[in-house]
């Protein structure tokens, strides 16, 4: 019985391997080059390039501009650029983004933006003094700067935005002197 059972799995192996051979046989050959050829289409290889590229609508007004023109055009738009500032020093108190924040929760009005604008450079200018081991401190001149500068302007702020520079300064830690108000 085994015997037969054998003899049948023998019989389905070699049914197979003619199967797999016959279609093998039957199926044409192909070269690397003949599958690349198989999916373009006829004479793809010769086809013009396309520029899919559009020229910029600027380049044959610049390219007709004199070189007057040009400078004055250049000239122009570096008026209309704002100054750059120095880069802040690395041991700064308040980076650019604090700032710009602590000017937007006070919402200023238009007659305080002058004042403003000195209290921001000062704040700018406001460094740690790492001189001490032990613990740095703010460097006492730029504080001293910084009081001169916001003063004027502290006396232009209304109940709400005094509240706010009151919660500003206590998170940061500084203590301010509530005599001078």
């Amino acid at each position: 019985m085994i015997r037969i059972a054998l003899f049948g799995v023998v019989i389905a192996i070699v049914a197979g391997a003619t199967v797999i051979l016959a279609l093998w046989l039957t199926t044409p050959t192909e070269t690397p080059s003949d599958a690349v050829a198989s999916r373009f289409p006829e004479g793809w290889e010769s086809a013009p390039i396309v520029d899919y590229k559009k020229p910029l609508p600027w380049l044959p007004t610049m390219s007709r501009m004199s070189t007057a023109e040009f400078i004055g055009a250049v000239t122009a738009i570096e008026r209309l650029r704002r100054p750059l500032r120095p880069p802040q020093p690395a041991n700064a108190m308040f980076n650019d983004a604090q700032i710009a924040s602590m000017k937007a929760r006070l919402n200023l009005k238009k007659e305080q933006e002058p004042h403003w604008q000195k209290v921001e450079a000062s704040l700018r200018e406001i460094v740690w003094d790492k001189s001490r081991a032990d613990r740095p401190r703010l460097e006492p001149n730029s504080l001293e700067r910084f009081k001169e500068a916001a003063a004027p302007f502290v006396a232009t702020l209304n109940a709400k935005q005094r509240s706010e520079i009151d919660a500003l300064s206590s998170v940061i830690g500084l203590q301010l002197d509530r005599g001078a108000r």
